[in-house]
């Protein structure tokens, strides 16, 4: 098992243009896998990881990320999302339908970490209709889906 010692430093602005106060903190790493982590890791994940939907600021809008647009079926059971193109993972394989079917049926085989989040969706299945274009089939309607999704990073 893979430990390791992160220092983060967290910066706060102050009024004064001048002032900056800084916190640093000392955190152990389990893991960095973006399926199974804690919330220090998730932290890390966030800056590391994109996700297909975010959160616009601090609304509860959400707002494209990796996927440019996406469409949702009267009975809720089905979201169907268009991917952003020219998309690359770090060492050049490029971002497509079939990466975001992986890690999402990666976190359905795991059975820990984000998978009670699916779970409580009662996700069906993850289907690849084109390279840039992913369906979600749900057990039955479930509006908070795309919340969820929100927060279960594609890397």
């Amino acid at each position: 098992m893979l430990f390791l010692q992160l220092f983060t430093t967290t910066y706060v602005f102050s009024a004064d243009a001048n002032t900056l106060n800084g916190a640093v903190y000392k955190s152990s790493i389990a893991t960095l896998d973006p399926h199974v982590v804690s919330s220090t890791e998730k932290c890390i994940n966030y800056m590391t990881y994109e996700s297909l939907v975010s959160r616009f600021r601090d609304t509860i809008e959400i707002t494209p990320k990796l996927a440019t647009s996406w469409d949702v079926s009267k009975d809720v059971k089905v979201f169907t999302f268009k991917l952003r193109k020219g998309v690359t993972f770090h060492d050049g394989i490029p971002f497509n339908a079939n990466a975001v079917k992986f890690n999402f049926d990666r976190v359905n085989s795991l059975k820990k970490g984000f998978y009670w989040m699916l779970a409580n969706a009662k996700l069906e299945k993850v289907e690849v209709l084109d390279e840039f274009s992913v369906r979600f089939v749900l057990k039955e309607g479930f509006s908070p889906f795309i919340s969820i999704i929100r927060v279960l990073p594609d890397g």
